[in-house]
């Protein structure tokens, strides 16, 4: 009887560590290398990666960038993007804020835009971008509002996690295009 209990406790705790994702995507693509101001700066569009959350899209499947998109709050945009200066300065124009979560599901609570300051910052073996913008929010909660930066190179992309759990597929993503 003590072997079966053991063999049930294998087979229970293999299938709860096979469901978890220890590493949240897109690790492999943090940068590491430090980038440049010149090179970190430029315009920022939102990615197709970003929205497989359907109920955002409108007239679009699957969503490029141009494609108008909902708000909860009845607003649309077809334009979001972020715009770094070399001087320290940003703009975000018609930013998703979400709400929601992985189990009912996401979608775009408000569109917001607005200016602050950035820097790139380097913790965890990693660069980041750090944005200050005191009437902006750009993450709607506090567990993850780091804020990541992938690839060694340009075009840089900039990551939200905007969920609870990094590996729930709640990013957003902007790709750099200059």
């Amino acid at each position: 009887m003590p072997a079966c209990r053991y063999l049930l406790l294998v087979i229970l705790l293999g299938s709860v560590l096979s469901g978890c994702n220890i590493d949240p995507p897109y690790v492999d693509s943090y940068t590491i290398k430090k980038p440049s101001i010149k090179d970190l700066s430029g315009t920022y569009v939102l990615a197709d990666e970003t929205l497989d959350h359907g109920r955002a899209i409108i007239d679009s499947d699957p969503y490029q960038p141009g494609s108008v998109l909902k708000a909860k709050n009845g607003s649309k945009s077809a334009i979001q993007k972020m715009i770094l200066r070399p001087d320290g300065t940003f703009s975000a124009i018609n930013v998703p804020l979400w709400s929601g979560n992985s189990a009912q599901g996401w979608e775009i609570k408000n569109f917001q835009s607005g200016s602050g300051k950035w820097k790139p910052i380097y913790a965890g073996g990693r660069y980041l971008l750090a944005f200050y913008a005191p009437k902006l929010k750009l993450i709607p909660n506090d567990y993850y509002s780091y804020i990541a930066l992938l690839g060694q190179n340009q075009p840089y992309t900039i990551l939200f996690f905007y969920g609870l759990e990094p590996d729930d597929d709640s990013a957003m993503l902007f790709e750099q295009r200059n």
